[in-house]
């Protein structure tokens, strides 16, 4: 359940809401679709700084705010492949 805007929603589990509140930020960098693959294949590959360069280096607007979005995705990622690593341990 939530409420949207352009961009930006607002989301919330009113069974738990103290725990599941969020904002959704979205933002929409228009990219070459010759470049489409060779992102998608950092990520993949979870090679944050090639991904974050190159964003940043085509967005230099938007560095800051990208290199602290991707920081907390890449934290974010790693953290759910030591999860997994633990389970199938």
């Amino acid at each position: 359940m939530g409420q949207h805007v352009l961009n930006f929603s607002i989301n919330t589990d009113y069974a738990t809401p103290e725990k599941d509140t969020v904002v959704e930020l979205h933002m929409a960098l228009s990219i070459p679709f010759g470049d489409l693959q060779k992102l998608q294949n950092w990520l993949q590959c979870n090679d944050w700084t090639s991904a974050r360069q190159y964003l940043t280096s085509n967005y230099p607007e938007h560095r800051k705010c990208l290199e602290d979005w991707m920081a907390g995705s890449e934290a974010r990622s790693l953290e759910r492949e030591k999860h997994k690593l633990m389970v199938a341990a």
